[in-house]
Order: structure tokens, then sequence, then C-alpha cells
């Protein structure tokens, strides 16, 4: 969590939120700050530059804690400009005749000649005053900037509010990856996004999202490799300010301050190939999302609640995560899931399917059609025979069933699960289908793996 070193800057927004009892504090909490901003944006006659936490900290220092005291950081985070058409100098020009010229530039933090020079010379306004005019006439900012060119220092971007759904899908993505393997620079202007050289080809397919969703050239999107990582690296003012300003992504470290809108089981595989993982737990699939964040594992555990899973906690000494344990839970999350993963969560998913123990640790739910299998088996070998059948099958898990146990699968009573391989064997043995037996995910999910 960064911490806020005191300024004339910072003093005057504490004091127009009227947050007296912070004044006399050398380094105060960000979330203060974020507080005091928050309250200054109810009042449209206050500067923007108290309104908006990161323009607020443009050129202030702030702090984190390290492995030797603390690293001190100058904020960098300067208003982009807007290029001008029609729409925004009318903007801007019924903001100023409704308040006056200059009040609307001290609004603004500028000088009355630096506001007049946009509708005399080329200068380009700054977003600031785009937003503070559109704050006076009660215009939302996004819907003025929709289809305008949005210019830093070395790029220009046409801002696109309105996205069609493929966009959008892409859009959360990015965010999703940003939140969890992604860094904002808090004093620079670059975007980077981490992952292990195996996942070189997710990078690029990040890319292909950049470009899409903001228009950037992909030649100014690099990946670039660092021994066992790889780094997808972007230098963009402009896409800086959009990830803060319009998706409300933080900068710098984030890892506990992480929010997310609405969760879908797009966000779940992203998080899953991010901070997450599949696992043989000894009683079969589990999966665990670990995050610091608590406003993300509560809207995960939430989802996985609505939809019918039992999710639990796990507290550790680094992250802690959300987890579905149960076997069946774990495989029917990896089916769903499946079409948004990438290959290397994927291939990470097979091998747990391909140990031996988590095959002969799943089990399926007795029914009609399953005690009629067996009887049919048992019919074909008779009773010995389907005992050695199913013994020779477990021989290969280290598993051996006494005889009663067939009984309670044929004539079940309180035994009202049986082992898959051992419904597996039976329907070699009977030339049946197993896809009449068992959950289809379980057979297509077994199936991808080369299990059966």
């Amino acid at each position: 969590m960064y911490e806020v070193k005191m300024s004339p800057r910072i003093r005057t927004c504490i004091e127009k939120a009227g947050l007296q009892e912070w004044l006399d504090t050398e380094w105060i909490p960000i979330d203060m700050l974020r507080k005091a901003t928050e309250s200054c944006l109810k009042d449209p006659h206050i500067p923007i530059y108290f309104q908006n936490l990161w323009f607020c900290l443009h050129q202030q220092i702030v702090r984190k804690p390290a492995s030797t005291g603390y690293m001190e950081l100058k904020v960098l985070f300067p208003p982009i400009r807007v290029e001008k058409n029609e729409k925004i100098l009318t903007l801007l020009k019924h903001a100023k005749e409704q308040i006056g010229h200059r009040k609307f530039a001290e609004l603004c933090g500028l000088t009355h000649w630096a506001a007049y020079s946009w509708f005399t010379k080329k200068h380009l306004p700054p977003i600031t005053a785009v937003m503070k005019a559109c704050q006076i006439l009660r215009k939302d900012v996004w819907d003025v900037l929709d289809g305008v060119k949005l210019c830093g220092t070395k790029d220009r971007i046409t801002f696109r509010n309105h996205l069609d759904d493929r966009m959008k899908e892409d859009l959360n993505d990015l965010i999703d990856w940003l939140n969890t393997e992604g860094h904002i620079r808090i004093n620079g202007w670059t975007i980077t996004i981490t992952q292990h050289k195996e996942n070189q080809k997710t990078l690029e397919e990040l890319r292909s999202k950049f470009v899409t969703v903001f228009g950037v050239g992909e030649n100014r999107i690099r990946i670039h490799k660092y021994r066992n990582l790889c780094c997808l690296y972007l230098s963009s003012a402009v896409i800086k300010q959009l990830l803060v300003l319009k998706y409300g992504l933080p900068l710098g470290s984030k890892s506990d301050i992480i929010e997310i809108g609405s969760v879908d089981w797009r966000t779940v595989a992203n998080y899953l190939m991010a901070e997450g993982y599949f696992a043989f737990n000894g009683r079969g699939v589990m999966a665990g999302i670990s995050s610091n964040s608590v406003n993300v594992r509560e809207k995960i555990y939430t989802f996985f609640k609505t939809n019918g899973y039992h999710p639990s906690w796990s507290i550790g000494t680094k992250a802690k995560s959300v987890l579905v344990q149960r076997m069946e839970e774990g495989l029917k999350l990896l089916h769903v899931v499946w079409p948004y993963l990438n290959e290397t969560k994927r291939r990470q998913a097979l091998e747990v399917l391909r140990k031996p123990a988590t095959f002969a640790r799943l089990r399926v739910n007795i029914d009609n059609k399953i005690t009629d299998l067996f009887k049919k088996v048992e019919k074909m070998l008779g009773k010995k025979g389907l005992i050695e059948m199913i013994n020779h099958e477990g021989g290969k898990y280290g598993i051996k069933y006494a005889k009663r146990q067939f009984e309670h699968w044929i004539y079940p009573g309180s035994e009202r699960k049986v082992p898959l391989f051992v419904v597996w064997a039976a329907c070699r043995v009977s030339k049946e289908d197993p896809r009449c037996f068992i959950p289809s995910y379980v057979h297509e999910m077994f199936k991808k793996a080369g299990v059966i």
C-alpha cells in the first residue's frame, strides 16, 4: 500500500475535503487521499486536480515498503491532450460562458491565457478541461470523447466508447490480465504484462487485443524475452490514462487493492491462467485462484456459490485462495472454462487428469442404469468373473475390493457412489457406450487426457 508525502497540494485537497485530522501527518495512506478526492468531486466548483486521485498526485512523492525501508517514487500523470473539433470547442465554450472564463480556467488548473489559446491558437486542451466542462454541463465525458483523438507525447489514439460484443470481451480479458499479471508504471508511461516463456502465445494474443480495442499500432507493442520469462511492453500515455480514468485500474503495486466488476466464466478462466492452478489433492481434481485482493476473492467465491459449486477458503503466508475441492466440481469447472484457457494451462490440467490416482479416485452416482449395467456384466461373466475383472482393473491403481462391495453396487443401499474406472471396465466388457452412465463432461475431459 502506498503512502503519500504531505505537500501544499495534498494539504489543500485534504482541507477542501474536511479531513483536518491528517494535516499534521508527514505521510498519509493513499486511501485517505482517494477519499478526499472523491469528496471533492461532489462539488463542481473545486478545481479538477483535487477531484481525481492521480491528477492530484502528479509530480508528488509516494512511497511503498521495500526489503530495506521504503522506496520513494515521483508520480507522473500529466493530462493527455484532446484533439480540437467543433464538438469539443462548443463544449468548452458553453462551460466557459456558464461560469466565466477566468473561473473556468482556474477550475481547470490553468491560467486564463492558456485557456484562451485553445480558441485562438493550435494549442490542444487537456483532458482535465473536458472533464471539468462535462461536470459543469452535466454531460458524460466518455460520450463526449467518443470518436475524438486523444494525444500523448508520442501517440494519437481515437477513443471508442461504444464497443461491439467481441471488443468488450477482448477489453475484459486485457483488464483481467492487467489486474493480475500486469503493471502500469506509476512514474512513467509503460504498461507491461509478464509471463513464463511457455505463455508467449498468450502475450501475442493480448497484443492483438490491445490493437483491436485501442487502435494502437502493433509495432508499438513489443514482447521481450528474459531467460525463463517473456514480457509484453507498451509505452503509451493515452492508454495509461484510459485504463486508469475510464476503466479504474490502479497504478504501480496493486495486488491488495484490485477490484473487479461482474464475474463470468471468461473472467474465472483469466484468473485461473494468471493466478490459479489445477492440482490433485489426494481425492481428485481441485482448482484454486490466489489473490491478495478481498474484492477479487469475494466476487469469485460468490460466483461459484451462485452457480452451484461449494468453494472454500485457503489462507497462506503469501496470498489467500478460493478453492473448488470436490472432485466432480473441479472436473466440471475445468470443462466449463476449457474454451477460454491457454495451451499452457490446458496442458497442466491434462497432466493432473493423467495421474492414475485421479482416475482411480473419481466416483459417480449409482443409478438404475449403472446397477443394470453391473447385472448385465454379471450374467456375461458370472459373479466370480465380474469380481476378477474389476479387481484386475483396480490392480492398476493398487485397489482391491471385497465381494460384498460389488453387492452394494448391484443392490445399492447406503452405498451411493461407484468408482469411475469400475463403470468404465464394465462398459468395455458389455460394449455399452460409457456416456450413457457417466456425466458427459467427465467422459469428455478424460478423453481429452487420453485416459479413456
